[in-house]
């Protein structure tokens, strides 16, 4: 027998932007009950949590949610590094959904 796995890609324009434990009252345990880790986390709505994310040649995974919609949150350890981040508007990702 043999298996064959699936998964649907998704292209989608939104905001990239950044969170840290800062903007989380310190708290580290996202949505999908793992804890956060700079490079690997982020949070994307109308997603399934485990989804895999591609901007700008990295690749992070849904484990969280967001406050807005039509927004990537990259999760940051540092609050300055998140600020220095910013916002990017119109960008483009692909969405992995298992």
């Amino acid at each position: 027998m043999r298996l064959l796995a699936l998964m649907l890609a998704m292209i989608m324009t939104v905001q990239v932007s950044a969170y840290t434990p800062h903007e989380c009252g310190g708290n580290r345990i996202t949505a999908s009950g793992a804890e956060c880790q700079e490079g690997i986390t982020c949070a994307l709505n109308g997603v399934p949590l485990g989804s895999v994310v591609e901007w700008n040649g990295q690749r992070f995974t849904v484990h969280d949610r967001c406050g807005i919609d039509g927004v990537l949150d990259i999760f940051m350890e540092s609050h300055d590094k998140a600020i220095q981040f910013g916002r990017h508007h119109n960008q483009t990702i692909k969405v992995h959904v298992p």
